[in-house]
């Protein structure tokens, strides 16, 4: 199983972002200005995947949608 897409909608009520993941090289580089949720979003990785359920509490109030796309 493989993630090969990350994408928030409505980060901080502003943003709307789609992270295509390099699946050839299997590592890709998430850049942007600061205040534009490169953080964030690697928090709500980090919870998701660390069945810290409690902490998307704090952070899902400023996401209206969290999608991860996987392949079998």
């Amino acid at each position: 199983m493989r993630i090969q897409q990350i994408s928030v909608n409505g980060l901080f009520g502003l943003f709307d972002h789609v992270i295509p993941l390099n699946m050839d090289e299997r590592i890709t580089i998430i850049h942007g200005p600061n205040g534009f949720g490169k953080t964030a979003i690697l928090k709500i990785l980090n919870a998701f995947f660390n069945n810290r359920y409690s902490e998307l509490l704090t952070i899902i109030m400023i996401i209206y949608k969290f999608v991860v796309v996987m392949t079998w």
